[in-house]
């Protein structure tokens, strides 16, 4: 079964390396990936139920 591991940051500005070097080190077969601004609605960790099917 593959691992899906979930990036959110919430400003461009924002650095997703701690969080990508967490995941990989978790072993992750795939990272999704979300910048969010105030203004849009990202999309959420459902996303990885789509990736799955």
């Amino acid at each position: 079964m593959a691992t899906i591991g979930y990036i959110r940051v919430s400003t461009i500005d924002q650095n997703i390396d701690l969080q990508r070097n967490a995941l990989t080190s978790a072993n992750c077969d795939r990272i999704l990936r979300t910048v969010s601004v105030a203004r849009c609605k990202p999309p959420r960790p459902e996303t990885g139920v789509k990736v799955c099917k």
